[in-house]
Order: structure tokens, then C-alpha cells, then sequence
């Protein structure tokens, strides 16, 4: 049982597959506390890694919330949630600057994550080589719920996008309006010769 176990990802937004994640990482633990990482949490600055797997990830239609919004929606799908937990922390996690995690998430506490790629594997690799105890909970072909998807669904107007995440997390992503700040990247892009996921509606 370990007391204290941490989490991460971008949550561009979080979705229904993060939060299976989490719920198996703290039942498997047993954990009683929570840390939740953020990668790419400084939007004007996104880091492309070298793992082709991961090429999107620095994309800026692919990063539309900033982290504060992030953290801010971690805590909603937490409470919503009602894990058990005795309490959680929210924090950056420069997982592409591996030396730097030290300052976000001592490496006392285990980081739990999921393999569905070759960048979920280049990061166990990362977080084992900066001193982290790491419990991969799965391998996976090919994820339930994607990002990528999510926003693709919220860029053409397709209202399933909703099935993809919680209610107060819907909520919260309609009180952004961020349906709107992706169609305008998406529109930003394309207009910048950018290739666009979706066939865009009519503005």
C-alpha cells in the first residue's frame, strides 16, 4: 500500500479515460493521497519531444486550456468523482525536462502510468532514470477515450463530445467555452495553411 502516489497528463481536457486512470491507480494503491502532474503546463512555451508518438502533443490547437484551467478541472472531476481520498495536490510535471520533476513531485512518492505507445514507453524510461519508482498499470493496443478526438468532436459541433467527460466537467468546459477557443484555432490554422482535423462548420 503506498500512502501517497502520483498520476500525470496534459488533459486537454480530462476526459473519461483519465479518470479510469486515476480510480485504478488509487484502488490499486490503496492510496489515501493524491498528485496530479500536468505536463505541458506552460502553454506559450510547449516542448516537442522526440518520440513521433508524441509529435502532437506540442501542437497549439492540441493545448487549448491553460494550466491553471487544467488544475482547476482536475479538481472538479476529483470531487465529482469521490475517490475516498484524504486530499490532493495539483502541480506541473516538465516531464520533458525529467531532471526538473524533483521540484514538482519528490521521487519518494511512485508515479503510476499506462502504456499505450512508444512515448508512454520513453517516459517510463524517463521517470525510471530520474529516480522514480514507476507502476505501469496497463498495456494497451489503442485507448478508449482520446484527447484528439474529444476536441475533434468539439470543433465540428458534434455535441457527443459531452459523453466523453463528466457532467461537472462539461459543465465547467461550457463555462470556458471551449468548444469556441478550439474552432478558432482550428480556423487560425487553416488559414495559416495548417492542416485542420475536422471539417470545420460554418462560421
Amino acid at each position: 500500500m503506498n500512502a501517497t502516489i502520483s498520476v500525470h497528463g496534459r488533459f486537454q481536457p480530462f476526459h473519461l479515460g483519465h479518470m479510469e486512470y486515476v480510480r485504478v491507480a488509487c484502488e490499486q494503491a490503496g492510496a489515501r493521497k493524491l498528485v496530479v502532474g500536468i505536463t505541458q503546463f506552460q502553454t506559450a512555451l510547449l516542448r516537442r519531444v522526440e518520440d513521433q508518438a508524441a509529435a502532437h502533443r506540442s501542437e497549439r490547437i492540441a493545448n487549448p486550456m491553460s494550466f491553471h484551467e487544467r488544475l482547476t478541472m482536475v479538481d472538479i472531476a476529483l470531487t465529482e468523482a469521490n475517490l475516498g481520498l484524504e486530499g490532493w495536490s495539483i502541480v506541473p510535471f516538465p516531464i520533458e525536462d525529467p531532471q526538473e520533476l524533483g521540484d514538482f513531485v519528490p521521487r519518494a512518492i511512485p508515479v503510476y502510468t499506462t502504456t499505450y505507445d512508444s512515448w508512454n514507453v520513453a517516459k517510463i524510461r524517463l521517470l525510471k532514470d530520474s529516480g522514480y519508482h514507476v507502476v505501469n498499470l496497463w498495456d494497451r493496443d489503442a485507448k478508449d477515450f482520446e484527447g484528439s478526438d474529444l476536441r475533434r468532436r468539439m470543433i465540428a459541433g458534434d455535441e457527443s463530445w459531452r459523453t466523453l467527460v463528466s457532467p461537472a466537467v462539461a459543465t465547467y468546459l461550457d463555462e470556458l467555452e471551449i468548444s469556441d477557443r478550439l474552432r478558432r484555432a482550428a480556423r487560425a490554422a487553416a488559414d495559416a495553411g495548417m492542416a485542420v482535423l475536422p471539417e470545420l462548420p460554418p462560421a
